[in-house]
């Protein structure tokens, strides 16, 4: 079997879950990774067997679009609000409704939305060769301009938050059009139903992860730049309003309230670093593999404060090395795997955060437990073997059905 990943170049999670997936997939089949560079410096593919590179053209990348127009962000606006109101999927029922829209916005993505020219000539050329195609996120680029021709033979795993995107127009269209969905929790493809009734039946695949070796001499590097004494909690992803929440206004109110050595080690992209300053907030900006492992396996904690996330591969990375979590409980996801797992706690608002962090840091063996049921979780739902016995099962299902 042959198969192409189509996807952007961008140091993003879903980027890193693509690069993951395809390394173990090109073990047991001939696996493509097609990328499309929008921006010089990316993520790292080398441990892929076979890449290639599109590039935009120069109008391509000035035209591709980083705000919407006026009509689409009035419109992703409203249907939002009619999401909330349990009025949007009768409204998607009456076609004609949304017609005027719908032309206008595909008009707009295809001036300021493009795919590289040299990747859609590559796809003309070769797609005898391939037996399906797999697209991570239901509103980039790849997914809007190839569901016509190739939506037959491509999995798409549309990466479903709750956020403004999810309610463009086209969004919904592709996700409709796509007749292979693939998700990464059951949260997940219960909020991708509910907003634009694609089908429950949908398999839950998810993802694995790559877990570094322990090096202690990486470890004691770090504490002779950054001496800690006590415990960190630790946030390790972009660093924005929006993924953060209200990470760093919590914390900080709680160290008022409770003062001790206590620290919050952040990594990430520091978008925020220059305008929080604090000596108990560590900023490291990004940070090797090793490293990040290190400071997972040293947390008394590892926290995820995002409303938006389809799986949070801190979270199971977290759970690999048996240390618990406190999460968002306003992201369904992030809720369902402290449910399922009893491998950490949520919150909701100051006071939950709080007891949060009361129950676990005076109480290491409450810590080991979660810790454990974190790694039972891990294994049985997220291993490797799991995971790509569902893929493999999931690629045949569609070549058979394309042959």
């Amino acid at each position: 079997m042959k198969i192409a990943f189509i996807h952007n170049n961008a140091k993003t999670g879903a980027t890193a879950h693509a690069i993951m997936l395809a390394k173990r997939l090109q073990e047991k089949m001939e696996v493509v990774f097609l990328v499309c560079n929008l921006i010089e410096t990316g993520a790292d593919f080398s441990s892929l067997k076979n890449v290639r590179e599109f590039s935009y053209s120069e109008t391509q990348r000035h035209s591709y679009a980083n705000k919407w127009p006026l009509h689409v962000s009035l419109l992703v606006r409203l249907r939002m609000l009619l999401f909330h109101l349990r009025l949007l999927r009768p409204l998607d029922k009456i076609t004609p409704l949304w017609q005027p829209f719908r032309t206008m916005e595909k008009q707009w993505l295809f001036r300021h939305s493009p795919l590289p020219k040299e990747l859609e000539e590559y796809l003309r050329q070769h797609d005898g060769e391939f037996d399906a195609y797999v697209i991570l996120g239901n509103f980039t680029g790849p997914a809007f301009h190839l569901k016509e021709k190739y939506a037959h033979k491509t999995v798409l795993i549309p990466l479903v938050h709750m956020e403004m995107p999810q309610f463009i127009l086209s969004v919904h269209d592709i996700s409709r059009r796509y007749p292979f969905l693939a998700f990464n929790t059951s949260a997940e493809r219960r909020l991708c139903h509910r907003i634009h009734d694609t089908p429950l039946s949908a398999p839950v695949i998810g993802s694995g992860i790559e877990i570094s070796k322990q090096n202690p001499e990486t470890w004691n590097t770090f504490l002779s730049q950054h001496p800690i004494h006590g415990d960190y909690l630790l946030y390790v992803g972009r660093i924005t309003r929006r993924k953060t929440g209200h990470l760093f206004d919590y914390f900080t109110r709680y160290k008022q309230k409770h003062p001790s050595p206590l620290k919050l080690i952040v990594a990430g992209d520091s978008y925020l670093s220059s305008a929080i300053r604090r000596d108990d907030i560590i900023f490291l900006g990004f940070v090797s593999e090793t490293l990040k492992n290190e400071l997972i396996h040293h947390a008394a904690i590892v926290i995820n404060p995002s409303q938006v996330e389809s799986l949070s591969l801190i979270v199971l990375e977290a759970m690999h090395a048996g240390v618990p979590i406190v999460v968002n409980g306003k992201c369904e996801v992030l809720k369902d795997h402290c449910d399922q797992s009893h491998a950490g706690m949520y919150y909701t608002d100051y006071s939950s955060f709080e007891q949060a962090l009361d129950s676990l840091l005076p109480c290491p063996s409450l810590r080991i437990t979660l810790g454990q049921n974190g790694q039972a979780y891990e294994a049985a739902n997220y291993s490797w073997p799991v995971i790509l016995q569902k893929w493999e099962n999931l690629l045949t299902c569609v070549s058979e059905a394309n042959h």
